[in-house]
């Protein structure tokens, strides 16, 4: 496994520079000096300055619709703290289940035994359709309205 360092943050390797996920969706991975930028921003309160993280962009028909985030939590578990489709009209056509069912097969081929994910309580149904169950909670609370999520690869 290799890991490039970017400004505290480390990037992943492991995982292909190119997902092919159906005949329309691909998903490639970010540019890394925007990504650096972004992630510094989006996730100082939440994440460690040295977390082992993946981006890709996410496109259909060669336009750039959305994107998802990868970090490892562990060398068996991985960790999906968002996946974002833009605007809505993008939004509706299974782009976000083809995404996610897409990867389990490369999580899987890459060694990976759990896919975990925070998912707002509106959209848990969405999960528990992709196969993700309720964690059990433990310790501290969580944030109203947010359920934690695992999947069994």
């Amino acid at each position: 496994m290799i890991i490039k360092r970017f400004s505290n943050l480390c990037f992943h390797d492991k995982l292909p520079e190119e997902i092919k996920i159906n005949s329309k969706i691909t998903l490639k991975k970010a540019d890394r000096h925007f990504l650096g930028k972004l992630l510094r921003k989006l996730s100082k309160s939440v994440r460690k300055e040295q977390d082992i993280f993946t981006v890709f962009d996410i496109y259909v028909d060669e336009s750039q619709i959305g994107d998802v985030q990868i970090y490892e939590n562990s060398p068996e578990e991985l960790q999906i703290p968002f996946l974002w489709i833009d605007r809505s009209d993008n939004r509706g056509f299974g782009i976000g289940t083809e995404v996610i069912k897409g990867l389990i097969p490369v999580f899987k081929k890459y060694g990976y035994k759990t896919l975990t994910l925070e998912a707002l309580k509106n959209r848990v149904p969405f999960y528990k359709r992709l196969g993700f169950k309720e964690m059990n909670k433990t310790g501290k609370e969580k944030e109203k309205g947010i359920v934690d999520m695992v999947l069994t690869l």
